[in-house]
């Protein structure tokens, strides 16, 4: 599956698109490896010079994902996994695939659900 990005695309429809191919993952993009809380605002154009395509499989590792973006587009990029109501950074499970990472989250999310819903 492929994730089409373009110059005209904003930090947040890219981030919406991601989303919906992993809905318990989240990408999020920044200006600086070194300054993390330099991040790009949702509703900034990513400003590259042309059209590109970034290639996403389930069997991606995140890491790959993270060092393709940087390696190919000059971005850094960060993936979180969502865990019930919040989102962890997934550096130190970042050999996992995207799908992997994603059945986690949705496994963890769905017991915090039910043990909320269900308080012993």
């Amino acid at each position: 599956m492929n994730l089409n990005l373009n110059r005209e695309e904003v930090a947040g429809e890219i981030q919406k698109n991601f989303t919906e191919l992993y809905p318990y993952l989240k990408i999020e993009f920044y200006k600086s490896a070194y300054r993390p809380q330099l991040k790009y605002p949702s509703n900034v154009c990513m400003q590259q010079k042309d059209k590109w395509v970034l290639k996403i499989c389930d069997n991606m590792t995140v890491s790959d994902l993270e060092n393709s973006i940087r390696d190919n587009f000059g971005l850094m990029a960060r993936v979180y996994r969502r865990l019930g109501n919040m989102w962890l950074k997934t550096s130190i499970t970042e050999n996992l695939t995207l799908r992997q990472q994603n059945d986690h989250g949705r496994e963890i999310t769905q017991k915090i659900n039910a043990q909320e819903k269900n308080p012993q």
